[in-house]
Formats: C-alpha cells, structure tokens, sequence
C-alpha cells in the first residue's frame, strides 16, 4: 500500500478542530486547520498555555514529500519523512501519532514514526508501538515511488572544482566507459550545474585542465545527466532523490552502535577502554578508523585504515622519547617517531577522524611516559580562525625547530623544492614520491615550521589497558584527565554477530559526526542549541538555582570529604560538557528538549561520569570508607541490612550508592553506576578492601 498526500489530509482531518495535543515528548500544541478545499494544516504552538508560535504551517508540497518518504511499516524519523522540518517537525509528529493509523517507535535510542494501517488505533490517543511487538513485514520497494540514494553533494562548487571531481571521476577510464562516466558526472552534480549555468562544454574544459582527455563529442552525455537529475528532483518516472538518510541508514546504525564511546570522544579526545583481555577493546578503535576512513585514504588489502595507528606501549617506557621522539647528537637530526608522523598526516586530512590504539598502555607509568601530551590536552581552547569557523588549537609537542631542520626534500623529479609548508614536511617524513598521493594533500599552511607540531583536532588517543599484576595502576591525574570505559565483553555468542563490523563504510563518519563543539562549561551555554534559547534549564547549568548541577556534583563531594577522591573544576567542566553532547544528539536524532524531558539527560550525564571520572579513582579499605559519628549524626545515617539480612555498617560507598541516579521501571535506560558501587560495597564487605578495577 502507498501513502498518498491525499490519504494524510485524510488523517489529519480525522482530529477536530482546535484539538490540544503533547508533543511525543511532553510539551503541548493546539491543532486547527483550515477549510478543507486549501489543502493546508496549521498549528499553533503553546508553552506551558502561552501561545508561542500561532502559525506552523504543513503545506502540501511537504505532505507530499511526507508521503513519498514514508513507507508501511517501516520506521523512519520525522526529520527523514518531511526532509528537515525545521522547528515544526514535533508538532506535526504528535498530531500525526493522533491519527488512527500512525505511531511512534523506538530504535534503539532513536525516536521514529512509523505508518500501520494494517493496526489502527483510536483517533485522538497516542500511538506507541510496543517495542516488544514485531512490526508488520515491510512490503517491497514499491517501483511507483522509487528512492534514488545520492551522496550529499553541494550546490556552490566552482567551475575549477567541478573540473577536478570530473577529473577523478574519468581517471582510467576507457572509451566506452567515458559515455557512462560523462552521464553520470551530470546525473550527480546536476544540482550545482543546473543552480549556476554551468555549460557542459566549460565542464568538460575543466577536466582537461585537470589532467583528464576527454573530447567534447561527450557534452551531450553531460547534459543527458544533467536532464536525468532535473527529471528526479521533479519526481517524474516514479523516481525520487533521498535527500535526508533516515535512521535505518548503515551511516545511523553505526552512529548508534559507536554511541558510548562516541559521547566519550566528543566529550574529550582521550580515552581508555578497560578490561580483561580478548574483549575487543582495541577491535573498537579499529571500527572507529575503518568506519571514518575515506577511500583515498584506504589500504589494498582491507586490514590497516590510513587512519589508524596502533602502537605497543613497552615496559621499558620511562620517558616521552618513544612516543614523541628526540635529538639524536650522533645523528644530528631529530629521530621523528611513528606517532609524530602520524599526527603530522592527520593535520594533512583535516576532515577525517585519526585514532590512535596505546595498546596494552598501562604496561609502563603513564605519568612517565604520557606526561607532556597530558599537559597539552590540557591547553587545548577554541578559537576563531581566519574565515570565521571555530577552531581548536593546543600547547606544543614537538618544537619548530626540528622540523626547519629537515632540510630540503630529496625527489626524483626534482620538483619539490625547499621545505616551506605542511605538506613538504608530510612527504618529507613519508618519503612520498607518488604524484597522484601529492594532489590530494592540499595543506598549504606552514604551522609546523612557525610554530611546531600541536595536538590535531582531528586526532583522537585510546588507550587500552588490562588491569591484573603484570601492569601498573593508574595515577588519579591520568584518570582525571580520561574518560574511561569498562569492557566486559559481554556473551561469547556475539562474536558471530561482529565479523563484518571491520570493513570500509560506502558513508564514512567525518569530523561532523566526531568534534565535539566544547572545551569549556562556559561554551556549552553559548553554543549548546538545546537549551540557548531555555533560560531555566541554562540556570539548571550553572546552579543558580536551589538545585542545578554544580549542587549535584556538590552532593557527591559531600560523601567523598575527608578522602583523595573529591573531585573538582575539570569533573565539573567534563559534567557540563557530556550534557551538552546528549543534548545535541537528542537534538540531532529530532527530540524536542524541553524543561519537562531535560532532567533524564543531566541523570544519564552524572551517571557516565561517576563511571568514567569519580570511581575509577576510587579505592581503600575499611578505614577509608569509613563515616565519621559527627556525619552519621548529622545526615542521619544508620547501618544497612543487605538482601539477606545481614546488617553491615554503612560506609561512604553505600552514601553514594543511595545518591547515584536511580533506575526505575519507567526509565528507558539502567543506570550502571548503583550497579558498579554495588559491586564495589559487596567486595568492601568480603575482603575489607575494594577499587573501581575487579
């Protein structure tokens, strides 16, 4: 069955005038409409019974757009279905699970609609579908309205830039294969040509001037493209661009399998990842590469993104030199290491995520070792840069000094010339001879030698570490400046549901999907979208009122007085920060963060962060946990009675347990600390002695 515009009218008239709804996440809205033969919807929007917005209008080219993305049975979120709807897409998904035929669904964290008519429901109440429930079988593409998937491409590229992609595109290409190709080039970037005039035979030139021979005998097929990509944006054929990918898109469903460790990234772009060993930790850093690495940047066999770079941390490490180098006197020229060339290849490729695997990191102090590149992450602050855009910028590693030292590049050709740019330096270190590598490097910049090598943003560090006898614990000023996540590995049975997670992505993550927008709490309330415009839940932030979350964190300081492990301003910073980042993702996935639906993102922060910044400092025997008479009488703390009855004193670790957020059975998430400090309180009581690490 086909969704028609015609049959959406037709539910939407099933509400009756000036019927009041809630959004899907609490708010609420008032829908009219107006005479049947316009066509047209409207909403009027209310906050708390004030009329916010009186005109929100569903036109019909969007309902016909809403019918041509949605298919039955099949899960889609609302920004898919109406193609970005801008402010008014929660108001007309709560009026829309109010028809009779319309619910919403949950895919994991992601909120979607989906059409059942096979399953209608009353007219006026919510339409939640049963997450337990199978969906009715999605029929087949239905060849009547048939989805052509396009890469996102832009509109404003440039005669020259056209002439480049053109170029790529022909690269070895035959001279029957040249007809496909010359068609293919319109069909794709039909849009920008259409948009700014483009002629096929200036296209064509372009391309020759880039390197490619193709004859203008081809014009025509360029134009042939160019027809094809009018006739789909008209919708002619049956045919129909997909302009938006919905969540069930390959790029999505990584986006959400990646997502714990994704809101650690973005939070902070250090990481470590703990656990026994064989349960895949350093397997996730290499799904980061290979999910995020661009075909340009892709090795012949498949094993080892361009990307990606692991490094076997040695016992023997007590200093930095191993990890950023040294003057060598005997050599007379700086011993550059596999770790600073690699981040001297990501400045290269700054839209692409570079990570970088600390294998088995805690084989030797990491306070040895690690201690320069700590105190530079540290430095890391945003700026402006010169054409407006935000930039991150840190301390230096590696001084300019050693880099001005390199000398002049040796090349066969002899083209190169004397170092003088970025790019020398990187073919320099690489001993890159190869043209074809060179022309997609176009750093010009010359920071390495004016200022010598900083931290990229677009690099990210994990560590993996296995904590047992045959390593060395971690010091609270690295945890401190972590985010740390504990692996279990979880049933054996899943390996066989993980074979394919290390392959190359047809729509690899970029920077977009990776940076976090933050360094500072005080950013969050200039920047963060989903709650600039809230002035209480922006006073909930900074603790303006008698409860915000500066008094959360407060709370649980509280409990830890009179131990090393209370925390301070960089936990609090880091708190504010991973808010911000849920809030955005929410934002992102379509949910409407309001004051009523924002309280369950600030428990799931304080809940990540006791796992990955508070308790993970925590350890000590009895004496330590211990609650002094003056706060026992002053709190009102009394000994517990665990589940089978047996009563044992209460300790610090029981007070934070109790204060730690709570899962409940109307909670969509379990909250994991109560559980980790019930593991830790269970081995206090054993053993007289516990810590975060089993």
């Amino acid at each position: 069955m086909k969704l028609t515009k015609e049959h959406l009218l037709e539910l939407f008239k099933q509400l009756p005038t000036e019927t009041v709804c809630d959004y899907v996440i609490p708010g609420n809205f008032t829908v009219r409409r107006k005479p049947i033969e316009d066509y047209d919807i409207h909403f009027s929007l209310f906050e708390n019974g004030t009329e916010t917005q009186k005109d929100v209008p569903l036109t019909e080219s969007a309902m016909e757009t809403m019918a041509n993305s949605i298919i039955e049975n099949t899960p889609i979120s609302i920004d898919a279905a109406l193609v970005n709807g801008g402010n008014k897409r929660s108001a007309i998904e709560g009026a829309l699970i109010r028809t009779s035929e319309f619910y919403s669904i949950k895919i994991g964290r992601n909120k979607n609609i989906v059409w059942v008519p096979s399953k209608p429901h009353p007219v006026g109440e919510k339409g939640i579908w049963n997450e337990d429930e199978t969906l009715p079988t999605a029929p087949k593409d239905d060849t009547s309205s048939m989805a052509v998937h396009q890469e996102e491409v832009s509109d404003s590229y440039t005669i020259e830039e056209l002439g480049k992609r053109f170029a790529a595109m022909a690269d070895k290409e035959d001279e029957a294969g040249i007809v496909t190709t010359c068609v293919a080039f319109g069909l794709k970037y039909g849009k920008a040509i259409n948009k700014n005039g483009y002629k096929a035979r200036e296209l064509v030139d372009a391309a020759n001037k880039s390197g490619a021979r193709i004859d203008h005998s081809q014009d025509g097929n360029v134009n042939i493209g160019k027809s094809l990509y009018m006739a789909i944006e008209r919708q002619r054929f049956g045919l129909h661009f997909s302009k938006q990918a919905n969540n069930n898109s390959k790029k999505q469903q990584t986006l959400h399998t990646l997502s714990p460790y994704l809101a650690a990234l973005r939070t902070k772009p250090f990481m470590l990842l703990a656990g026994i060993s064989g349960t895949g930790k350093s397997r996730i850093v290499r799904e980061f590469a290979f999910k995020s690495c661009p075909d340009y940047l892709r090795d012949k066999d498949g094993t080892t993104p361009g990307n990606y770079c692991m490094i076997e941390v040695k016992p023997n490490w007590h200093d930095s030199t191993e990890l950023l180098g040294y003057w060598s006197n005997i050599n007379k020229r700086y011993m550059f290491t596999k770790f600073v060339k690699f981040l001297v290849k990501a400045k290269m490729f700054p839209e692409v995520p570079f990570f970088v695997c600390l294998d088995e990191m805690n084989l030797a102090p990491v306070e040895q070792y690690f201690a320069e590149f700590l105190s530079v992450l540290e430095t890391r602050r945003l700026i402006k840069n010169g054409e407006g855009e935000d930039e991150v910028v840190s301390g230096v590693l590696v001084d300019k000094e050693y880099f001005a030292k390199l000398g002049t590049l040796s090349s066969t050709s002899g083209t190169l010339g004397t170092l003088k740019t970025d790019r020398d330096i990187y073919f320099k270190l690489f001993d890159i001879q190869d043209k074809v590598e060179m022309e997609k490097v176009e750093n010009d910049s010359d920071s390495l030698l004016t200022e010598g090598l900083t931290l990229p943003e677009n690099v990210f560090i994990v560590g993996t570490v296995n904590m047992d006898d045959t390593t060395h614990q971690f010091s609270r000023k690295v945890i401190d400046r972590a985010m740390t996540i504990e692996m279990n590995g979880g049933a054996l049975a899943d390996i066989f549901k993980n074979n394919s997670d290390l392959t190359y992505a047809d729509e690899p993550m970029t920077m977009d999907d990776m940076k976090s927008r933050y360094i500072t709490a005080s950013e969050v309330l200039e920047k963060c979208y989903a709650v600039v415009n809230n002035q209480e839940i922006s006073d909930y932030i900074q603790g303006k009122g008698e409860e915000g979350l500066p008094q959360r964190l407060e709370e649980i300081n509280k409990v830890l007085r009179g131990t090393p492990f209370t925390v301070s301003y960089r936990v609090m910073n880091e708190l504010t920060i991973y808010l911000a980042v849920l809030l955005d993702k929410a934002v992102e996935d379509g949910t409407e963060v309001t004051t009523d639906n924002f309280k369950p993102y600030v428990e799931e922060a304080i809940d990540k962060i006791l796992l990955m910044k508070i308790l993970p400092r925590v350890e000590g025997d009895d004496e330590m946990f211990r609650i002094s008479d003056d706060e026992r009488n002053l709190y009102g703390l009394n000994n517990q009675v665990d589940e089978n009855g047996i009563s044992h004193e209460y300790t610090k670790l029981d007070w934070l347990r109790e204060i730690a957020p709570q899962h409940t059975a109307e909670d969509e998430q379990k909250y994991m600390a109560v559980d980790k400090l019930k593991e830790m309180i269970g081995r206090l009581n054993r053993q007289s002695f516990t810590r975060y690490w089993p």
